[in-house]
């Protein structure tokens, strides 16, 4: 009834991927399992886009109107995917750290641009659905990660992480483009 528990070290000659784990509290307990098994280096690249995104967001909280969102959204998709697509051939661990930071902070700022154009635009009637629609892509994460998975098995995972951030940065450099191209016939 309460939390139950099981853990085993992967036997000599297996790989950690091999380590059995359950528990009620899975979350907490496999947090500690793994930082306790991480290296240092390994922390370091888990924090980098967290730190990215603090020192954005101060950035961000400082500046209350900004001029051009939408120039400023298309730039961070950009350099989001470029910074993507550096660090899966980077084979430097201190530029890995520092492209991570980037990404962070392209995440982050891409959210509130994102949703700041939204609410400025949007009629408030709309408001509420608008949002709700905006925070559909964080279902499309996952759906990302299962794809992006399934060709890493196929292929070397930098190949399909450097082939994503390739995707990705057209997508976001072209799509603006081609909405205006519309919107002008």
């Amino acid at each position: 009834m309460g939390n139950h528990s099981s853990y085993s070290d992967p036997v000599e000659g297996e790989d950690a991927s091999s380590i059995t784990f359950s528990d009620n509290c899975t979350n907490l307990t496999l947090l500690t399992v793994l930082s306790s098994d991480m290296s240092r280096c390994q922390c370091l690249l888990v924090s980098a886009p967290g730190f990215g995104a603090e020192a954005i967001s101060f950035f961000l909280s400082t500046h209350t109107r900004l001029k051009g969102m939408r120039r400023l959204l298309v730039a961070a998709s950009v350099i989001y995917a470029s910074a993507i697509f550096l660090f899966a051939i980077s084979p430097f661990m201190i530029l890995s750290v520092i492209l991570l930071a980037v990404v962070g902070s392209m995440q982050m700022s891409y959210r509130v641009l994102a949703r700041a154009i939204i609410q400025e635009e949007c009629p408030d009637y709309l408001l509420g659905r608008a949002m709700s629609l905006f925070f559909l892509d964080r279902g499309f994460g996952s759906l990302g990660a299962v794809v992006l998975g399934s060709i890493g098995a196929i292929v070397p995972v930098p190949v399909a992480v450097a082939g994503s951030a390739l995707l990705c940065g057209l997508v976001s450099w072209l799509l603006p483009r081609t909405a205006v191209s519309r919107a002008s016939l």
